[in-house]
């Protein structure tokens, strides 16, 4: 299942990661997607529903595991 997760401050990707048996490169990975679904940028390229993406994301996340 997909864990949302707020990191306290101090805390390090890898430590996070080693936690939730994941890699510091796959949480950078969805985070970075995330973002550029939440940039103007994204805004400006499209007029798809950015929570619809991060939605669907997260549910094909949760089928990786």
């Amino acid at each position: 299942a997909m864990i949302i997760y707020y990191a306290n401050e101090g805390e390090m990707v890898w430590d996070i990661a080693r936690k939730y048996n994941s890699s510091p490169d796959e949480i950078s990975e969805i985070n970075s997607i995330e973002r550029f679904f939440r940039s103007d940028l994204f805004s400006a390229l499209t007029s798809v529903d950015p929570k619809f993406l991060i939605k669907r994301l997260r549910e094909e996340r949760k089928h990786d595991f």
